[in-house]
């Protein structure tokens, strides 16, 4: 197989995982608002003050609504946080592949070599808990959470 050859399957390899991680995200969020929406239409009657028919406390469900918030959340924003790392290997891929078979097909570590010296190239990619934040996943989760927030304080504290 000729060099060429080879970085295009090295891309290719790149670009899937990168699909892969976006179209994990979606599916993430996806299952989030399936899970949250079953969550409330099955809870109903405990939310909407009607007669209670489960063998738990009211206060139950708006927690589970905020553990199943933080936990899509933060899937979510690991599976974004590992598309940015594999986009780092990529670009690396893209400017250093022709002068340099080193790493080749390496997905395992970040480590490669720049400039002669051998440092993470992934340093600069913020953490899974700054990409919980960003402008993409902060609207989108933040308002389930403070809906099943204030569910919690209205039934835990009030009631």
């Amino acid at each position: 197989m000729s060099n060429t050859e080879t970085l295009h399957k090295e891309i290719d390899l790149l670009q899937d995982l990168i699909k892969e991680m976006r179209k994990s995200s979606f599916q993430v969020k996806a299952w989030f608002i399936s899970i949250f929406g079953a969550i409330i239409v099955f809870s109903k009657t405990e939310i909407g003050g009607g007669e209670s028919t489960t063998i738990f406390p009211v206060w139950v469900i708006p927690v589970l609504l905020l553990i199943v918030t933080f936990v899509f959340w933060y899937l979510d924003a690991f599976f974004l946080h590992a598309e940015k790392r594999t986009r780092v290997i990529y670009e690396w891929v893209i400017s250093n592949r022709p002068t340099s078979d080193k790493y080749q097909f390496d997905l395992k570590t970040l480590k490669r070599e720049v400039n002669g010296e051998e440092k993470n190239i992934a340093e600069n990619v913020k953490s899974v808990q700054y990409v919980m934040g960003n402008t993409t996943l902060l609207p989108f989760y933040c308002l389930p959470f403070i809906f099943a927030l204030f569910l919690t304080v209205k039934f835990a504290f009030l009631a």
